[in-house]
């Protein structure tokens, strides 16, 4: 039993390691500006839900005009709880 548990830990902290590496790689794949269309893609959710994220943000957020633009470092850290 107790190897049992051992291996699906390891598996566990393996997958966590795997996509650590996958979010590296996002980061890199995104503008220093993260504009409505990144977010969309990024959470994977629709216009409104991304318009009432914007509204109300958890994080910084500058509006220019009617665009929003949310720095890519910043976003990320709330995404991955750091903020």
């Amino acid at each position: 039993m107790r190897v049992q548990r051992r291996q699906y830990e390891d598996k566990l902290i393996n997958k966590n390691e795997a996509t650590t590496n996958e979010l590296q790689l996002d980061l890199e794949k995104y503008p220093n500006s993260l504009d409505v269309k990144h977010i969309k893609e990024i959470l994977g959710i629709g216009q409104r839900q991304v318009n009432e994220l914007l509204n109300d943000p958890p994080f910084h957020v500058v509006r220019v005009g009617k665009k929003f633009v949310v720095s890519k470092h910043i976003f990320f850290r709330w995404f991955m709880g750091l903020s």
